[in-house]
């Protein structure tokens, strides 16, 4: 007979579940305790960080402890230190009986903490902060304890130990990346694309300038042969001069020079101070200002002409054509070398004295200067070289125009011709203000010369100023201004002149001159160039060439008074064809005078109109001769010396050094 008082054996998965329930239990508890004793000593270490504050008279020193809550826990009689397994525990845990749900408020201690008489004013006590700090510890604590809670973050973190356990054989999946836009995609392709484009256009410009066919020549903008290259020699090698002179070649003659240039012109044509139409190019300077006394310039005028004959001289010269027709030597010679067979010598009584002349820049004190251009984007556009006089200075040219009279004596005239610059005429008036006046800057020097008489034509110019006078596109005047100023010479000096209108009008088209390099090749100066008008004399002369030292006739030029050749820049240069060797010209005018014309390159466009004034003409640049004028004078038998040359050489000091070292 079964015994039903026995009580029926727990199966196998009973006894599974009560061992799984005992051990969730277990885990628990442990948690619990840990979680407890954190809170614990979280609040201790706060507690600890906050400052010691001052004794509260009010309050004990001593908190007496609470009766109802002892100070340490003590252990529960029902729960023993290592529990056993309880088959009959419910899941949950019942709550404590002993420990209250909330914790009592503390009877002695004050709702609202009073305030402390030791603490500053401005900062009062906050009563609720350490009662609320004390609740909102309790019930995290007790968020923490519930059973529910604790059970659900046991099964999260089972549940995660499980998916590790299961995965760690496994690859790791890795995380998805968040889709770039497009153009992201392929901004690594795009810059590689660029920085091949970079190099690819700096090596292709670099080896077309390398390899590419280069300049030479001569170059007519700049009115010189471009650089060619050197000669190899172990000297020039080892002296670094054959590296330095292939830099330069490769520097000079750069492939397509020209349109490379006009391309920088048109970048750089933004810079500069622009007022209007007008450009000023370069860094001008204020001229220094100063008064003259006008009245003191007409005792120079007032200096009697000597008219005498001159001392007889051995000097011969060599045959010509004039006006295109041969002339007949004074010499005798065949008519089948009427022109330039006959070879003809200085005399040969004396050696001549030399002298080595002073290297000095051909009118370098142009670029020095600011250049204006007015008038662009019109047919009347001009470029302008600006003046800046000292008197100072002026007064050292005067004395030594002085000492050149002093020299030659009463019996020999000296004439002083400063010629203005085109921006005497034609500078804007709102800038005319900011450089010297050269009529100022003439009769500055008119004012201190002795015995030397002043051709002041600048009167003369500034009544035919709206004529064709002065280029557009070069820093020189046209011969028309020169015969205007000649035609005053001659009245002084008491000679003829042969009126424009019997000499013979002769033309030269395009000419862009030496203001088109000085204002940064500006297009405007090309497109509408310059018109050459130059003069010939009809009456018949003879002109022979010599070197600087006035000692070999130079064989190796045409001697003619006019070169067609020249063209482009060096157009000016169709009179004399230059500015190196002496000249002299016999004419068929028998008056026994004789003028040597010491001239920077202005003084070119008046040896045509002197043809028909004098007896002889004699040419001198002051740059290049290497002869010492007081000889010259007395070999020549000069009876009148004009100084003709621009203003810019009057009061450029190195011009008037050059001027004084070959005076003897």
């Amino acid at each position: 007979m079964p015994d039903n008082n026995k009580k029926p054996q727990p199966g196998p998965n009973t006894q599974i579940f009560n061992a799984m329930n005992e051990d969730c239990v277990e885990m628990l508890d442990r948690h619990h305790a840990e979680e407890v004793k954190a809170a614990q000593a979280k609040k201790r270490r706060r507690a600890q960080a906050v400052p010691q504050r001052p004794v509260n008279t009010q309050r004990p020193v001593v908190r007496p402890a609470n009766e109802q809550q002892p100070a340490e826990r003590p252990a529960n009689a029902q729960q023993p230190a290592e529990r056993p397994a309880n088959a009959q525990r419910p899941a949950e845990r019942p709550a404590n009986a002993q420990r209250p749900a909330e914790r009592p408020a503390n009877a002695q201690r004050p709702a609202e903490r009073p305030a402390n008489p030791q603490r500053p004013a401005q900062r009062p006590a906050n009563a609720e902060r350490p009662a609320q700090r004390r609740a909102d510890a309790q019930r995290t604590v007790q968020r923490k304890s519930r059973p529910e809670a604790a059970v659900q973050r046991s099964a999260r973190r089972a549940e995660d130990a499980q998916k590790r356990t299961d995965n760690a054989g496994a690859a790791v999946r890795p995380r998805r990346k968040k889709k770039q836009p497009k153009y992201k995609r392929y901004q690594r392709v795009f810059n590689l694309i660029n920085i091949a484009a970079c190099l690819l256009l700096l090596f292709g410009i670099g080896l077309r300038l390398l390899i590419g066919k280069r300049a030479s020549g001569f170059l007519q903008s700049e009115n010189r042969n471009l650089a060619e290259f050197p000669t190899f020699s172990l000297s020039s090698y080892f002296s670094g001069d054959y590296t330095s002179d292939i830099t330069y070649y490769y520097t000079d003659t750069i492939p397509n020079r020209e349109g490379l240039r006009n391309l920088a012109n048109k970048f750089t044509d933004h810079f500069g101070l622009h007022k209007d139409d007008v450009e000023i190019i370069g860094s001008p300077v204020q001229a220094d200002k100063g008064s003259v006394e006008s009245s003191k310039a007409d005792e120079g005028n007032a200096v009697t002409v000597y008219t005498g004959g001159r001392e007889e001289t051995t000097t011969s010269a060599a045959v010509t054509t004039g006006s295109g027709a041969a002339a007949v030597s004074e010499s005798a010679v065949s008519s089948d070398a009427a022109v330039s067979q006959t070879e003809t010598q200085p005399a040969e009584t004396e050696p001549v004295q030399t002298k080595k002349r002073t290297e000095i820049p051909d009118e370098g004190e142009v670029v020095n200067q600011a250049v204006i251009v007015s008038g662009k984007g019109t047919p009347e556009v001009r470029a302008m070289p600006m003046f800046g006089g000292i008197y100072d200075v002026g007064r050292q040219y005067a004395g030594v125009l002085n000492d050149y009279k002093a020299m030659v004596g009463d019996k020999v005239n000296v004439y002083n011709m400063s010629v203005p610059l085109s921006s005497a005429f034609y500078c804007p008036k709102n800038l005319a203000a900011n450089y010297s006046d050269q009529h100022d800057c003439i009769i500055n020097i008119a004012n201190s010369l002795d015995k030397v008489i002043n051709i002041d034509v600048f009167p003369t110019l500034q009544e035919h100023s709206d004529e064709y006078i002065f280029f557009r596109t070069d820093h020189h005047w046209e011969p028309l201004g020169a015969y205007y100023a000649a035609q005053e010479f001659c009245k002084t000096a008491s000679v003829p002149f042969v009126e424009l209108k019997d000499m013979e009008e002769c033309t030269k088209e395009n000419f862009t001159g030496s203001m088109y390099g000085y204002s940064n090749y500006l297009e405007d100066l090309k497109t509408w160039p310059d018109t050459f008008y130059y003069y010939k004399p009809k009456n018949e002369y003879t002109i022979q060439y010599y070197d600087e030292t006035f000692t070999n006739p130079d064989t190796s030029r045409e001697q003619t008074l006019f070169y067609s050749w020249a063209d482009g820049v060096n157009t000016y240069s169709t009179i004399l064809g230059g500015d190196l060797d002496i000249a002299e010209i016999k004419t068929d005018v028998h008056n026994g005078r004789t003028l040597v014309v010491i001239k920077n390159s202005y003084g070119n466009a008046l040896i045509p109109f002197f043809v028909g004034s004098f007896e002889k003409v004699y040419v001198v640049d002051f740059r290049y001769v290497e002869i010492t004028m007081q000889d010259f004078f007395q070999r020549v038998g000069a009876t009148d010396v004009l100084f003709g040359m621009a203003m810019s050489s009057c009061y450029t000091p190195g011009h008037i050094d050059a001027i004084r070292e070959i005076m003897q």
